[in-house]
């Protein structure tokens, strides 16, 4: 017995060695291509996904954009070199935890110098199952999902509860989106969406009340992941 439980402490203790050095890796990699690294950075993975969540990562030149009101400027500049370290990163993710992903969203917020990227596995058999027992948490975080999301934009089709960690919860929504925007989408209107985008992002962080009652502690940060291809979008809570 002791053995195994020795065995299981050693395998953990490794796996928690090897995200951290990832997520040395991605901040050093924003620090090489940014000019300056985030504050913290931390990497968490569970089947399917892998979030990495930065702090306090703005450069003098997004500020002056910022300053400026020229979000969108600022939001593309980002993402174009976020998209080429995420290239390199995955490759590393691969070859030291021996996962692959093959898509990734990233959700900023300028106003609390935050974000997050999502990476994902759409071909993992260790997707999340549908929500099934009446009263549990799941459920209950699950409704309040679908009640938040028919105000601020439209309730999805089918909802999927994953936890990642203590204090990490994802709730992945199928058909989320409403037609005329599958249509802008298919239009090449991204500059549309992603304006809507930061609408709904921050109705839903104007919605958590809701979700605190639910997990009984207060919600640090939300992150809204939007999949126009796949028709889907996750709600990322970090809890305190």
């Amino acid at each position: 017995m002791q053995g195994i439980i020795g065995g299981t402490e050693a395998l953990i203790k490794s796996k928690q060695e090897e995200l951290t050095y990832l997520s040395s890796y991605f901040s050093k990699k924003l620090k090489r291509h940014f000019g300056k690294g985030p504050e913290t950075c931390f990497s968490t993975v569970k089947d399917n996904l892998m979030l990495v969540h930065v702090r306090n990562f703005l450069t003098p030149a997004e500020e002056v954009l910022l300053e400026s009101n020229e979000i969108h400027l600022a939001s593309t500049f980002r993402s174009v070199i976020i998209k080429k370290i995420i290239a390199d990163f995955i490759d590393e993710v691969e070859r030291v935890y021996g996962i692959t992903f093959d898509s990734y969203h990233e959700d900023w917020n300028y106003d609390s110098n935050t974000g997050a990227i999502m990476l994902v596995n759409e071909v993992s058999s260790q997707h999340p199952t549908a929500i099934k027992d009446e009263g549990t948490m799941d459920q209950l975080l699950g409704e309040q999902v679908r009640k938040a999301s028919s105000d601020i934009h439209r309730e999805p089709d089918q909802l999927f509860v994953k936890k990642l960690s203590r204090s990490i919860y994802v709730v992945e929504c199928k058909g989320t989106l409403l037609p005329i925007e599958t249509r802008l989408f298919q239009k090449g209107y991204s500059d549309i969406l992603i304006e809507s985008f930061r609408d709904i992002r921050t109705a839903f962080e104007k919605k958590k009340p809701m979700f605190e009652d639910v997990f009984g502690q207060s919600v640090d940060e939300l992150f809204l992941f939007w999949d126009y291809k796949k028709n889907k979008s996750y709600i990322t809570f970090f809890l305190k």
